[in-house]
């Protein structure tokens, strides 16, 4: 019985504008703030360097767009996922 619950609601039309926005939102928002994260990082560092001679500068653009443009955005990924099973 409960399958067939699943089934009926699975299929009415507000639940599959939810996926829908939900699936949409999966994909946008990761690569959107990667986008945003990379830009800004290289931007950020670019003004540094012109400042001061920093032999870290490398490590910190690299470690900082790892962690906020890369391992941010797939977190992400993953909540819609979640919410969608």
């Amino acid at each position: 019985m409960l399958n067939l619950m699943g089934r009926l609601l699975s299929r009415t039309p507000f639940l599959k504008r939810q996926e829908n926005a939900l699936h949409f939102a999966q994909w946008v928002l990761p690569i959107g703030l990667f986008v945003i994260t990379v830009s800004f990082e290289v931007v950020e560092h670019l003004f540094e360097l012109f400042e001061e001679a920093d032999k870290r500068l490398p490590f910190n653009l690299t470690a900082e767009i790892f962690l906020f443009g890369i391992v941010g955005p797939i977190a992400t990924w993953f909540v819609p996922m979640y919410v969608t099973c």
